[in-house]
């Protein structure tokens, strides 16, 4: 069992992944979407993360369900950039067209 202060740690621990994440997932920045990637990686399954503060074991020490909240999170990902590309002013097939 872990004491309060270790919870509370490692639910702070998992706010700032799923910012960085989130927010990351929509950046127009390198590092805001070097940060959701890194987060990406570290929830990934394939992920060599260990210790107490793998990604695995934080969710289950707050009693989360690692694969809802790894799946919750890809699509609320993939719904903001539905919104951004949706609201921007230049389609990206207009994009495409202008390239070439």
């Amino acid at each position: 069992m872990n004491s309060d202060g270790e919870q509370r740690l490692m639910l702070a621990v998992l706010k700032t992944a799923i910012s960085d994440y989130l927010q990351g997932s929509d950046s127009q920045t390198r590092e805001g979407r070097r940060l959701s990637g890194e987060v990406g990686d570290w929830m990934s399954k394939k992920s060599t993360a260990a210790g107490v503060f793998a990604y695995q074991e934080v969710c289950e020490s707050l009693g989360i369900d690692p694969d809802r909240l790894r799946q919750r999170l890809s699509w609320l990902a993939d719904q903001s950039m539905i919104l951004r590309l949706r609201s921007s002013p230049v389609r990206p097939a207009d994009q495409l067209r202008a390239a070439q």
